[in-house]
């Protein structure tokens, strides 16, 4: 089951990557449940923080396979302060 949470993690790393140059991460996840669905695995109340960076979601889908999550439900997207002020409008790329 860890080998599962790592890969969501290292995927969801890449997503924070996307977001912005990743010195040094501080890296906690939650989930409320996960198992596995035939070659996907799911978790319920996702919760993942990354660098200050916090995204939850109902449920999120991680396929091995692919390495992609799907968040799904009620989805949030938290930025720090910092970076909150580099978001705005008209500054998106």
């Amino acid at each position: 089951m860890k080998q599962w949470i790592l890969a969501g993690v290292v995927c969801l790393t890449l997503i924070a990557g996307a977001m912005g140059a990743i010195a040094q991460s501080n890296v906690s996840v939650f989930a409320e449940q996960s198992y596995r669905e035939g070659l996907v695995v799911r978790f319920t109340r996702f919760d993942v923080t990354l660098d200050g960076r916090r995204i939850t979601a109902d449920e999120a889908v991680y396929n091995p396979e692919t390495g992609e999550t799907e968040l799904r439900g009620n989805v949030h997207l938290a930025l720090p302060p910092h970076l909150n002020n580099k978001m705005a409008p008209g500054t998106a790329h």
